[in-house]
């Protein structure tokens, strides 16, 4: 996965009084929350035995090990060896691995990197819309054994939605794909979409030809790992793919609404739009996880048509930023990359004016455990 970048790992309502532990990126990982409800995230690993600290218990500001009674606090320091006395002094090698961690907009964060001590870290981005508070959502997650990348991909793939869901989302009767048309807006977010029709013996069209006004839904795709779509002012899905280990990720899916403008009632809409999801989920998952490899790259044994261009887009920028990383050089600019008809604007809103001052905000207030409120 793409490091020094920050990733939605957890649903912010996951994490409570109780420690949570578990795989991200790989590695054995435990969540907890202070006095004041501040997130905090080690290696599930105490560095004295081994044992889970996950299976301990939160006390004041640190986490204990339930093996021996070692605690750390929020920067992974050990603070307290009882075997040796609690006025005894405490070694700074006695640490386990400390990762950067913040709730914001109802999930939390993690920057998966190589951080230095005080290093200031990127600001997290999130989708403007999404932050209107009439909003009400709901969420749900799946775990499939699929690399992260095959999770991706699959909300990439609009040439499916005619076969995989002919009874729901899909139409069997429009297979045909115009486009679709992608646009980079910035160096790590793509937006695109496309056009079905039914096909009476014409060609697909290319971006250039396809009309944008046609389409049904707006797409964003924005690295490393969350994706929205638009489907009326009043109604947006969310997606975050998340990387357990090699072989597994998990998609959450968060339906935001104000269909009604009641919002007792806009929660059990949300509730519902949630069940459909599910099924919709469930229809991909049964053909994605058939995929072989489960894992994708750049140059791999698939043959793809123009209909895969998201897809194709998705992987050449993956490639690209993976290749700079390891170069240790900035990657090369995509911003403005279209193959749509020239002149067309997306009119996409990326930030929030006052997006750091609630993402600060939220660090220093008590977080809400309502899963129903962003």
């Amino acid at each position: 996965m793409l490091r020094n970048r920050w990733y939605v790992v957890l649903d912010a309502a996951e994490v409570g009084k109780k420690p949570l532990g578990v795989k991200r990126f790989g590695e054995r990982l435990v969540f907890w929350r202070d006095s004041q409800g501040k997130i905090s995230c080690q290696l599930d690993k105490c560095c004295h035995r081994g044992a889970q600290l996950s299976l301990g218990q939160v006390l004041g500001d640190c986490i204990e090990c339930p093996f021996h009674g070692w605690q750390f606090d929020a920067q992974g320091q050990c603070t307290l060896v009882p075997s040796n006395g609690k006025n005894a002094a405490v070694p700074k090698k006695f640490r386990v691995k400390s990762y950067p961690v913040q709730e914001a907009f109802g999930w939390i964060w993690l920057y998966w990197g190589d951080v230095e001590e005080g290093q200031e870290l990127p600001d997290i981005r999130y989708f403007d819309e999404l932050l209107d508070p009439r909003l009400k959502y709901a969420t749900w997650q799946d775990m499939w054994p699929v690399h992260v990348t095959r999770s991706i991909e699959n909300q990439l793939d609009v040439t499916h939605l005619s076969f995989t869901h002919k009874k729901t989302i899909g139409d069997a009767k429009r297979p045909v794909i115009d486009g679709p048309i992608f646009t980079w807006l910035d160096d790590e977010t793509m937006h695109f979409l496309s056009v079905s029709q039914e096909d009476k013996g014409q060609i697909a069209k290319k971006g250039a030809q396809t009309d944008p006004s046609l389409a049904q839904g707006s797409l964003l795709f924005r690295f490393p790992n969350t994706w929205r779509l638009k489907i009326t002012e009043k109604f947006y899905n969310f997606a975050a793919f998340v990387p357990v280990d090699d072989d597994h990720s998990i998609t959450y899916i968060r339906s935001y609404q104000r269909l009604l403008g009641i919002p007792l009632l806009d929660r059990w809409v949300s509730k519902l739009m949630i069940l459909f999801s599910k099924r919709i989920l469930g229809e991909d998952r049964r053909v994605v996880c058939s995929q072989d490899p489960i894992r994708t790259e750049l140059s791999m044994d698939e043959l793809l048509v123009q209909g895969d261009r998201p897809i194709i887009e998705f992987r050449r920028r993956l490639h690209e930023l993976m290749e700079a990383e390891r170069a240790g050089h900035p990657a090369p600019p995509i911003q403005g990359k279209t193959n749509g008809p020239r002149g067309t604007k997306i009119n996409e809103p990326l930030e929030h004016p006052h997006i750091n001052e609630q993402i600060r905000a939220e660090a220093t207030s008590h977080p809400s455990r309502d899963p129903q409120v962003p």
